[in-house]
This record gives C-alpha cells, structure tokens and sequence, in this order.
C-alpha cells in the first residue's frame, strides 16, 4: 500500500465530521432566514462541496486502479459533480430547481450512517 494510501485512510473520520457539520449546518435552513445567515449557510455548504470534491481527487489518486470498481466511489463522485452544478449561480438562484437538488446534500448523510458500525450493521442485516 502506497503511503498517499495510507494518508488518505488515516483521514476516514475527517471526512465524516466534515460530512456532519455540512448536514448540521442545512438543519438551520428556513423559509424566513434571514440574509447574512442565508449568506453564511450558503458559504459552509461551498466549502462542504469543495473540501468533499477535492477528497474525491484525493481518493482517485490513492485508489486509481480499482477507483471505478467500487460502487461507494461511484456514488460519492456522482454526489460531488451535483453538489458541485448546484454551487453555479445560476442554479443555486434558479428556486425550484435548487430546492430539488438538496435531496444529493442530505444523501451525503449515508456515508456518515455507513461509518458507524451499529448502524452498518443494521443496514447489512436488514438489506433487502
């Protein structure tokens, strides 16, 4: 295993606390938010995006022989370039279209579930 490897799988719990702070963060979301608070909540879930973008290139680097064999990997990266397209302006400001996209923010959360080994094994035990 390379040592880029090894880095990238020392950083496991990173991106998982990085993944529940961006989730955290939309749970302040309302209909009446205030604008500066809009404006910092929109500003954390571009970082989130950003930071969870670059951990994909990350992980293509240290896994790029079997990168594509692994449906995780398929997934996160389809959940980064949709989190990534609503960041455009003209999407993140189109409404409706936004509004609808948030679904890819929350799915994230999955990640965090699949972390923690209770409910790993819940789900494993129970999938159908």
């Amino acid at each position: 295993m390379s040592k880029l490897r090894c880095f990238y799988d020392r950083t496991f719990w990173l991106w998982i606390i990085i993944i529940s702070g961006g989730f955290l963060a939309q749970t302040f979301r309302s209909a009446d938010l205030p604008e500066h608070r809009e404006h910092i909540l929109d500003m954390i879930e571009l970082g989130v995006t950003l930071i969870l973008f670059f951990e994909i290139l990350f992980r293509l680097l240290c896994k790029w022989r079997g990168f594509f064999r692994s449906k995780q990997n398929w997934a996160d990266s389809i959940i980064v370039i949709v989190t990534l397209i609503m960041q455009l302006p003209a999407v993140h400001r189109s409404g409706r279209v936004y509004d609808w996209l948030t679904i890819f923010q929350i799915v994230r959360v999955y990640r965090v579930v699949w972390a923690l080994p209770v409910t790993r094994h819940l789900l494993v035990r129970y999938d159908m």
